[in-house]
């Protein structure tokens, strides 16, 4: 513990419990960095072990990660927080924007056990880090105008409507509901699983912020059943037909599973007004209109995000422009989120059992998770759920996308605002600095597009330098596997090449609040996982069996729900 002046460390967990959790600290924050992925199972470990009389814990979770507990005790409360949501980077990063390193020298490995003697100078300096930044993100968020809360998308939006929200935007649960038909978040997608020509590989420069240098959805305007030539924010309920190409413009989302696609062919749903212009704008069809809901422009969002993107560009301070750039990309979500609230308790209170147990088509109630445990799942009034704007900010991100790759010759894969392309389109790109330009990330003489987020390559030398050229491997969910000789390592080419052979490989994993109480194991543990590339999932685009390029699906072809 690190309170700015005093650290203090504890050999128990009962002894940190009963000397910080006091009545004078109530209301504290304690935060620990990835906190809800280790930490904060050993503390409710002990406290279902050990169960204190009037005592209740909340944990609210972000996928199967606990990060905000909040303890309770008669009036008094304190909460244990993951920083990781507020400062989305890892400790050794952080420390070194704030000039500090972690482990208290460049190039110190992590420490997970050892004696008392060296872990607790060890956390002492990692304390001091967490400390600094948080304090350093609390001084930048207050010039600005706002205030430190528990997230850094909460943090945004908190500083959103307190100085750039400048009147009231009226919003309903049907415009809600609607709105989110047509929210779609991003595009990724294989084109070519192999690629043996020289490729480049573009990014956009801070896509989402850019889009919201435009003028976003406000309050709703009226209805018709005819869509105006002109300018204003739409969002439509119309049939389109997306003829047949390589590139098709605009998603569909399958009524059965919910997955995105962006397919050829007709059907009718929502779209956003930016989705049916670019349809039209690249040679497709609208071919009826059921309705147009038109709003309002209003310029909050774009007065919010060309402010802090000149307060970062002209910033000389590193942990400054950090913040900065964590509040721009943090503010678009929140419009959009979700009214249903899902928390486990532990020793749930006597008033919880007098309402509605689980209710599978409400998706509300409470249900039995373990002995003392329950979740409960609440619909909340989200004050700032206006769901026309996340889907407008969206909607232009995946157009700046689409218009640049549909430049190239082809694309060979593509993730939210990023794309590779063969070098001989080279000419039709510039490297650019602003704002919404393009930045080129990298030659790419070999790579191989196994699916979206796995993938691996081969990154060309900067021209001059000598050498082999090393193969770089993306793989979500397999970053840290387990060797034969029980070691763990970042997972390399050559474990790759088996895992496209359908070989499996080992990963240690930390148990999960949220999957360990779910098996009713309350004591923390590592889980070996056996875990392979799966092909079981509808890729996002057809691939011949024999090999080649893909096509985008017919939009048929998904209604049929075919088979990989």
């Amino acid at each position: 513990m690190y309170d700015g002046t005093n650290y203090r460390s504890y050999a128990r967990i009962q002894d940190f419990l009963n000397s910080e959790l006091t009545p004078r600290n109530s209301g504290m924050w304690f935060y620990a960095h990835a906190g809800g992925l280790a930490d904060f199972q050993f503390v409710l470990a002990y406290l279902l072990d050990n169960p204190k009389p009037g005592m209740t814990v909340s944990l609210a979770f972000s996928g199967s990660s606990a990060i905000i507990v909040r303890i309770q005790k008669g009036k008094y409360s304190w909460y244990l927080l993951d920083s990781y949501w507020l400062i989305r980077q890892p400790l050794r990063e952080i420390g070194e924007w704030m000039g500090n390193f972690k482990g208290g020298e460049q190039g110190s490995t992590d420490i997970f056990y050892g004696p008392l003697s060296e872990l607790i100078p060890y956390n002492r300096n990692d304390c001091i880090i967490l400390y600094d930044a948080i304090r350093s993100l609390e001084d930048t968020v207050l010039s600005l105008g706002g205030r430190l809360e528990m997230t850094i998308a909460s943090t945004a939006m908190g500083l959103f409507r307190r100085k750039y929200l400048k009147r009231e935007i009226h919003t309903s649960d049907d415009l809600n509901r609607i709105s989110s038909e047509a929210y779609i978040a991003s595009r990724v997608e294989v084109y070519e699983h192999e690629v043996l020509e020289d490729a480049e590989y573009w990014d956009i420069n801070s896509s989402f912020p850019f889009s919201m240098t435009f003028e976003a959805p406000g309050n709703l305007i009226g209805t018709s059943r005819r869509l105006k030539d002109d300018n204003s924010i739409k969002l439509v309920r119309a049939t389109v037909k997306i003829g047949d190409c390589d590139l098709p413009p605009v998603p569909y989302r399958t009524p059965e599973d919910r997955r995105i696609y962006f397919p050829t062919g007709s059907w009718t749903g929502w779209f956003s007004g930016v989705d049916i212009q670019l349809i039209e704008e690249s040679g497709h069809r609208i071919d009826s209109i059921e309705q147009v809901m038109t709003f309002e422009s209003f310029t909050d969002t774009k007065d919010y995000a060309q402010e802090i993107y000149e307060l970062r560009k002209n910033s000389t301070h590193e942990p400054e422009r950090v913040v900065l750039k964590f509040l721009l990309n943090s503010l678009y979500g929140k419009f959009a989120e979700g009214e249903l609230k899902s928390k486990y308790l532990v020793n749930m209170p006597e008033e919880y059992y007098r309402g509605p147990q689980y209710d599978p088509k409400t998706g509300i109630g409470w249900s039995f998770v373990t002995p003392g445990v329950h979740e409960i799942v609440e619909k909340r009034e989200i004050a700032h759920r206006h769901v026309p704007i996340a889907m407008h900010i969206t909607a232009l991100s995946r157009k700046w996308i689409y218009q640049y790759m549909a430049k190239a010759s082809k694309v060979h894969y593509c993730d939210t605002d990023g794309f590779s392309v063969p070098k001989k389109d080279s000419s039709k790109y510039q490297n650019s600095k602003e704002l919404g330009g393009l930045k080129k990330e990298d030659d790419r003489p070999y790579a191989h597009y196994h699916a979206p987020k796995a993938y691996v390559y081969q990154k060309a030398l900067p021209d001059g330098e000598q050498g082999p050229l090393q193969m770089r491997v993306k793989a979500k969910g397999f970053s840290r596997i387990k060797d034969e000789e029980g070691e763990t390592r970042r997972l390399g080419y050559g474990d790759f090449c088996q895992l496209l052979e359908h070989k499996e490989v080992h990963i240690d994993q930390f148990s999960r609040v949220k999957s360990m109480l779910k098996a009713g194991k309350t004591r923390p543990h590592e889980v070996e996982r056996h875990k392979t590339f799966r092909d079981s999932i509808n890729p996002k685009r057809y691939f011949p069996p024999d090999g080649g390029r893909s096509r985008p699906w017919h939009v048929s072809e998904l209604v049929a729900k075919p088979k990989s």
